[in-house]
């Protein structure tokens, strides 16, 4: 078992469990209105977050989509096929008993599981997006309502619950991987986790000299590992930088991280709220020095001796980055004073327009577009805000927001823009003076960098997650939202001519020419044959 959260604040966290080798149980108050927004300030505050006006409807679509997109896997489609869905999902509706109460919807039921009619499950099915495949993932004969009474539960009422039960059962067996063999030699790992336990960690050497199992190579030893996070028994990722480390604890590493991103109604630590802490819940910014007093005065302050070791880890998951701060590069030459670590899911900030006005001061690219047609993670765009740290050097200490990151290449004159939209990311380029030229050797190796690291984060799900590269008809500004605005690249390199009318909007109140030349000369990486000569002009 492990212990997350419910509140918005510990969601990018939840990947961890997320799983394609598990069934899923999701459960929803069917006593409430789906299109209310889901806001208790006692329970779940998420004013100011990416979830501020969300319905009940909105987080129903969310935990599917976040079940498809880490859990969908090829064997389980063919076995089960697309209308059943990869990782199946038992819904569980509750608080039917308090239906009259509310008057909500009336507390029908079909006289049997066999025959359709479940008013709520039809409301529910109802919410899901017409262009994802999310319907295969639930079912009416994985649909159970049960009563929450505070008393002892009627014999009616624990049958409902034995129901649940025998479906539990049906669908754990009913898994292809249900029965798979593993190697006899894989299963002395459980031993030695469970007795290392105590230390949180081992070192993959450590493994590897010990004996116990007799590995056939180290790329064995990496299936194996592999096999015991993916059923939630270690962490371990087999990237440069990580190989060498294995959590053996997940509820600890959980806990190193709720300390951290703490929900506002869990705060016990810092009674006296200096402005760092106020600061901190606002921007996301923390300094390495509060960290170790958060985890000390949270009985925590064993996570300073493995800070080292499971650091790399919150940075992949797109938990938090390393930050070399400009502001203390130019007071000190201390290494530990010139860093603080930026925690996304965090950030409350808005990108506003005299933000946007530091972009149009010098010369920019316009609008780089990766587009997301079906569905864009909610946090991919942590992930890659993150990445990009490793990368660049942030332009100023405060120039990123919970939709938006602003860096600098060092060494250079070009900075970088990463936005993300309803569904899109979105890369600009910029000069902080319209005395600086932009390089397009530069930029388009900018793209190239942002690319591949969009391509690594999307192998990480294992239901592929296609994006479309292109532009914004129009000079939009960036974060604002491109969606029918959006041109193919493809498309846009294949036109005969420059200022050709733009094929979206076609009536003449809002028509307006395709500057095509300037749209590829930054970023266009192939051969046109078909278009002028792109110059620097």
């Amino acid at each position: 078992m492990t212990d997350f959260a419910g509140q918005v604040a510990y969601y990018a966290c939840h990947q961890i469990y997320l799983s394609r080798r598990a069934f899923y149980l999701l459960v929803i108050d069917m006593s409430k209105n789906l299109k209310d927004i889901a806001y208790d300030p006692e329970r779940h505050n998420p004013i100011g977050s990416l979830f501020e006006k969300w319905t009940y409807e909105n987080y129903f679509v969310f935990w599917l989509q976040s079940i498809k997109t880490y859990c969908d896997d090829k064997k389980m489609k063919e076995k089960f096929g697309d209308r059943v869905g990869a990782n199946p999902v038992i819904l569980i509706a509750s608080h039917r008993d308090e239906l009259k109460k509310k008057k909500v919807r009336k507390p029908e039921k079909p006289a049997n599981r066999s025959m359709i009619g479940y008013p709520f499950y039809e409301e529910l099915e109802k919410c899901l997006p017409k262009e994802q495949t999310l319907g295969g993932l639930i079912s009416p004969e994985r649909y159970f309502e049960v009563e929450c009474p505070p008393r002892s539960l009627s014999k009616e009422q624990e049958d409902s619950i034995d129901e649940v039960r025998k479906c539990i059962v049906q669908t754990a067996t009913s898994l292809p991987h249900w029965g798979e063999k593993i190697p006899t030699q894989w299963s002395y790992f459980e031993q030695i986790a469970h007795k290392k336990k105590k230390e949180k960690i081992l070192k993959r050497k450590d493994l590897w000299n010990m004996g116990t199992i007799q590995f056939s190579d180290e790329n064995d030893m990496d299936d194996m590992l592999r096999f015991y996070q993916e059923i939630g028994q270690i962490i371990y990722f087999s990237d440069e930088g990580l190989r060498d480390v294995i959590i053996l604890d997940v509820q600890w590493f959980v806990d190193a991280f709720k300390a951290i991103i703490t929900d506002p109604t869990h705060v016990r630590h810092f009674t006296e709220r200096t402005k760092e802490w106020n600061d901190f819940e606002e921007t996301g910014k923390l300094s390495d020095a509060t960290l170790c007093k958060i985890w000390k005065e949270n009985d925590r302050e064993c996570y300073t001796d493995y800070k080292d070791k499971i650091m790399p880890y919150m940075e992949k998951l797109g938990i938090l980055a390393n930050v070399k701060s400009q502001e203390a590069k130019r007071k000190s030459h201390k290494k530990n004073e010139n860093k603080f670590y930026y925690i996304p899911s965090i950030n409350k900030k808005d990108l506003k327009d005299e933000h946007k006005q530091i972009i149009d001061e010098g010369n920019k690219t316009p609008l780089f577009i990766f587009y997301f047609r079906n569905y864009l993670p909610h946090f991919f765009s942590y992930r890659l805000f993150v990445n990009c740290f490793r990368k660049w050097e942030s332009l100023r200490d405060d120039l990123f927001f919970k939709n938006a990151a602003f860096y600098s290449v060092q060494g250079g004159d070009h900075n970088i823009a990463i936005a993300v939209s309803k569904t899109s990311i979105q890369l600009q380029v910029f000069t902080l003076a319209k005395n600086i030229k932009l390089e397009e050797e530069e930029t388009k190796s900018i793209r190239s960098v942002v690319e591949e690291m969009i391509n690594e984060i999307t192998t990480t799900f294992h239901e592929q997650v296609e994006c479309e590269k292109g532009f914004a008809c129009k000079d939009l500004k960036i974060t604002e939202e491109d969606e029918d605005m959006f041109l193919k690249e493809k498309d846009v390199a294949q036109l005969q001519t420059n200022h050709r009318p733009c094929p979206k909007h076609l009536m003449k109140s809002e028509s307006h020419p395709i500057d095509r030349d300037s749209l590829l000369k930054y970023w266009y990486k192939g051969a046109n044959p078909n278009a002028s000569q792109l110059d620097s002009t």
